[in-house]
């Protein structure tokens, strides 16, 4: 019901002749000619290591890293989060990953992955670096809402949903793509939806908005709506 976008299998026409071509071939109505599908599956983050959770807390929450390390160091010296300084991003195995998990997921904001736990076994993933001096970066303990705020609240956040997310389950999307033929040319549409958030759940700086697409099916007649023309002069500095 309704109507969707679809996009000319040219990006771009560069010259004007062209386009005015495509635009008078393009009758209705249009025929779906071919829907493919793929599922696309995304493995959960690391660990994190300086480098990564700097990196993170500039793009999702936009925090300088400078900014973000003296928070963090803030919230290393309140005992709420390990020590921010490391290349490590492999877990050590005396860390008590279960109790951990448990008493984070206590807390609302963080309750998305109490599914964890109906695991026999909390198995983490592992970047490429595994040294012995300092553990990656995680939270030490649960703290309830209220304790903090602001920046540092924000921070620590991202360091448990991280945290929780190394432990999650892989994020499963569909990519669907449907080309349509209008009269002499071929039009093209795709979306993308999430079947499976996994680690998304908890990690939810990951997850993007879906794309849905009507369910086309092959050989499908539709109606044409309009033919939408956007023209972009240029201008060019004779030297």
């Amino acid at each position: 019901d309704g109507t969707f976008e679809t996009h000319h299998t040219v990006d771009k026409f560069w010259e004007k002749a062209e386009a005015d071509a495509a635009f008078a071939g393009t009758k209705g109505p249009g025929v779906v000619k071919a829907v493919t599908a793929r599922k696309n599956t995304r493995r959960p983050p690391t660990p994190y290591n300086t480098t990564a959770f700097s990196t993170d807390a500039s793009s999702r929450l936009g925090i300088t890293p400078a900014s973000a390390m003296r928070i963090a160091e803030d919230l290393y010296m309140d005992g709420f989060i390990s020590y921010p300084r490391t290349d490590n991003t492999v877990y050590p195995p005396s860390l008590p990953v279960r109790e951990l998990v448990s008493s984070l997921v206590r807390i609302k904001e963080f309750s998305a992955a109490a599914g964890l736990l109906d695991q026999p076994e909390l198995k983490a993933t592992r970047g490429k670096k595994e040294t012995t001096d300092h553990p990656p970066i995680y939270p030490t303990q649960a703290i309830q809402p209220g304790a903090l705020e602001g920046p540092k609240k924000r921070v620590y956040e991202l360091v448990v949903r991280r945290f929780l997310a190394t432990f999650s389950p892989p994020m499963i999307t569909e990519s669907t793509r449907a080309d349509i033929e209008a009269g002499s040319e071929t039009y093209f549409v795709r979306g993308s939806v999430v079947v499976d958030p996994g680690f998304a759940a908890i990690y939810t700086y990951a997850r993007s908005a879906d794309e849905e697409i009507p369910a086309l099916q092959e050989g499908q007649s539709l109606d044409l709506a309009a033919v939408p023309v956007d023209q972009k002069a240029g201008l060019l500095n004779d030297r």
